[in-house]
């Protein structure tokens, strides 16, 4: 696993690197919907990969849909894809509003990366550029797929879509209102790019004037932001950052300041390291409607 994944659209002819993904993963929870409730019920079971029938179902699924006019962003570690998400080409709903998430999956090793709410960031934007107003999403009803989308903004449909629960009876289907990224999404979006170990990733949400504080040093330029930041996944390897405690303290229709305690930790020549500190983020919202970093301080606490 090497520090740098690039999440980049996928083309038709790219669907036999779905062989690439370990969808398995141990089910400890699932989850039913009974009278407008979700009920959950102790699994305890491994879930495998897919065998052949279904694998050959998904990449002729993937191919169709993007030959029909729908898009796929995949994550990509090398040449090797480490997740991937699908939006599918046809409108939902009786206003005709909603694009469904049709695939979505993360190999196992690369998950908790940040890589889903990665590609679900992609799927937002394609949807928004493409006129929607809302996600579906018929989601596998295991706690970490339900827990995955709500962390994604996602709410219980009241309209479900009777095509897609004839298909799936079982799944919990949801929606995912569809707004510009306000200033608290700019962060969650900030730290997944952060954990994608991509500057370029990074860079779509710092703005070109940012000044960032860091103990050691001040960047006043994008080159320079950019050298600590590929320094310091250069030094930590597998480094996930996180923020947590999260305060909001001044906020208006232009600007939003934050601030929250930081954690690292990740393997440093052989041996796992972790720590954290204190930070902030002043964020402005751009005359596109999007909110960028102008400036970071990050100290130790």
């Amino acid at each position: 696993m090497s520090n740098s994944l690039i999440v980049r659209k996928m083309s038709p002819d790219e669907a036999h690197l779905i062989r690439q993904i370990d969808r398995s993963e141990t089910i400890e929870q699932v989850y039913t919907y009974e009278n407008g409730v979700l009920k959950g019920t102790i699994a305890g079971h491994e879930c495998g990969n897919w065998d052949e029938p279904h694998l050959t179902e998904l990449m002729n699924r993937f191919v169709h849909e993007l030959n029909q006019g729908g898009t796929a962003y995949g994550v990509f570690d090398g040449e090797r894809l480490a997740g991937f998400g699908v939006l599918a080409h046809q409108f939902r709903g009786n206003n005709q509003d909603q694009l469904q998430v049709d695939l979505m999956y993360v190999s196992r090793e690369y998950r908790r990366r940040g890589i889903g709410s990665q590609i679900m960031g992609e799927l937002k934007r394609e949807a928004i550029s493409r006129g929607a107003k809302y996600l579906y999403v018929s989601s596998t009803e295991t706690q970490s797929a339900v827990h995955f989308y709500k962390s994604q903004g996602s709410e219980l449909t009241k309209e479900v879509d009777p095509e897609l629960f004839a298909l799936e009876p079982e799944d919990i289907h949801m929606i995912v209102p569809l707004y510009e990224m306000d200033y608290k999404k700019a962060l969650e979006e900030y730290i997944a790019a952060t954990n994608s170990h991509q500057f370029s990733n990074v860079q779509k949400i710092v703005d070109e004037n940012a000044v960032y504080w860091f103990s050691n040093k001040t960047c006043t330029t994008i080159n320079e932001i950019r050298e600590y930041f590929e320094n310091a996944w250069n030094t930590v390897q597998n480094e996930v950052y996180t923020a947590t405690n999260v305060e909001w303290i001044a906020v208006d229709n232009n600007c939003a300041t934050c601030i929250y305690t930081y954690n690292w930790e990740g393997y440093h020549e052989g041996k796992f390291v972790s720590g954290s500190g204190r930070a902030t983020n002043v964020f402005v919202k751009k005359s596109d409607g999007n909110w960028k970093i102008v400036h970071e301080h990050l100290s130790p606490k």
